[in-house]
């Protein structure tokens, strides 16, 4: 399957799911099994392209991301994706809102599909390319989240960011973040001023301190607590 067919498919198969009722489950069978293979496509195209590098730092650290991504995904959430890769010489790649989607319907299947999608459209992006290509090893060190929200009637957007990319969610607040270089906790705002550590409590950017898997709506509530 050529990269850039995957969202035609998910989205087809998406309008199905919708036209026909959620509930059908004889749809949502017949739906996921059609996903199912195209789940087979991506990870085929992943394995090609793993074959071509021989990077394990990469790999390593894209499986990583990958259970993080799938265990925060849920239905009817807009959502957009963004990698910082790092070389073993601190070179920096940031590769912003690289990978975006919506969900209709959400079960294991899906979530190991859109995960794929997502990492096969990093290691398929043109500075990652090259960078192989240049016999450089790449490790994937942070993670950005954006999605949105119905809150009190009102689509708002969030944020989510794991820093140190171990798998862990770190920041979750209301608005958007993006990856910043430099010193300070590694993110910015939408004007791209680095966000400082006394800006944390102003932004009300929470510290992620709960272990559980937190899938988007758990994590716009933890942004929305007060104090």
């Amino acid at each position: 399957m050529r990269k850039g067919m995957v969202f035609l498919v998910i989205t087809m198969l998406a309008v199905m799911v919708i036209l026909t009722g959620c509930n059908n489950g004889t749809t949502e069978s017949r739906v996921t099994n059609d996903l199912s293979d195209t789940a087979y496509e991506v990870e085929s195209e992943l394995e090609e392209i793993r074959a071509e590098s021989s990077d394990e730092l990469f790999w390593n650290s894209t499986d990583t991301a990958r259970i993080l991504i799938e265990k925060t995904l849920e239905r009817r959430t807009p959502f957009s994706i963004g990698f910082r890769l790092e070389t073993p010489n601190g070179e920096t790649i940031l590769l912003e809102d690289s990978y975006g989607n919506e969900l209709f319907y959400i079960n294991d299947v899906w979530r190991k599909m859109i995960s794929g999608d997502a990492i096969l459209v990093l290691a398929s992006s043109k500075p990652v390319v090259e960078a192989h290509k240049n016999g450089k090893s790449l490790e994937v060190t942070g993670v950005i989240i954006k999605w949105q929200n119905i809150v009190d009637r009102e689509r708002r957007i969030f944020s989510v960011c794991d820093l140190s990319g171990d798998g862990q969610w770190d920041y979750v607040t209301e608005g958007k973040i993006f990856f910043a270089e430099g010193p300070a906790i590694g993110m910015k705002d939408e004007k791209g001023n680095p966000l400082g550590i006394d800006q944390i409590e102003i932004r009300r950017t929470k510290l992620v301190e709960i272990e559980e898997d937190l899938t988007f709506s758990k994590l716009a509530e933890l942004a929305l607590e007060e104090g």
